[in-house]
């Protein structure tokens, strides 16, 4: 067959097999005709409509496998799937790898906060016991230092340590120093103690 009769075919309309996805002979919408007027319009089932389609796909086609990548294939055809299963193990270690990272990171912030806690709660002039120390840092919320001194405030009242809460009366325990006597003793003294008032 030759380019005359391949032509002859295509503007008869009878396919002739496959069609070619760019025919030589094809004009452009931008080169005139043989008579010198527009582009000739053919019916969108004619075979050069169908050709333009086709290598229009293939196009779309071609720029989306280049789009995404893809790996040699081996004999058996496995390369996309080994691939696929590199990329996928991957990805798990990545996502293990940032959890672990996090993990670590929030555990020497914690480990930090507690370090600066204890060391605020060592700086009080009460002398609080260790066993409270380390009570009290695991209570506590504060992560700043003006945040931390308050809640200790707030807390030594709660424990009885430091100028808040009762303190022990120094005279309990003590025998009298040998003033003891009756009820009527302690009467004569109430009335010598208050008779000098009236």
């Amino acid at each position: 067959m030759t380019s005359g009769s391949n032509d002859q075919e295509h503007m008869s309309g009878k396919p002739s097999g496959t069609p070619s996805p760019t025919p030589s002979s094809m004009p452009t919408k931008k080169e005139p005709t043989e008579s010198g007027g527009t582009p000739i319009q053919v019916p969108h089932d004619h075979p050069l409509v169908t050709a333009l389609a086709a290598q229009k796909q293939l196009v779309q086609d071609l720029k989306a496998k280049l789009a995404k990548p893809s790996a040699p294939k081996d004999e058996a055809g496995n390369g996309d799937s080994d691939l696929q299963a590199q990329l996928d193990q991957l990805r798990t270690e990545l996502a293990s790898e940032r959890e672990a990272r996090i993990t670590a990171e929030t555990t020497a912030s914690e480990a930090a906060i507690d370090r600066l806690r204890a060391a605020r709660i060592a700086q009080r002039p009460e002398n609080i016991p260790a066993a409270v120390v380390t009570k009290l840092v695991s209570v506590l919320t504060g992560t700043d230092e003006a945040a931390i001194d308050k809640e200790i405030e707030e807390w030594l009242p709660i424990l009885n340590i430091g100028t808040g809460g009762p303190r022990p009366n120094p005279q309990q325990g003590n025998p009298s120093q040998g003033r003891g006597g009756s009820i009527a003793t302690g009467r004569e003294r109430y009335a010598a103690a208050h008779s000098g008032n009236k």
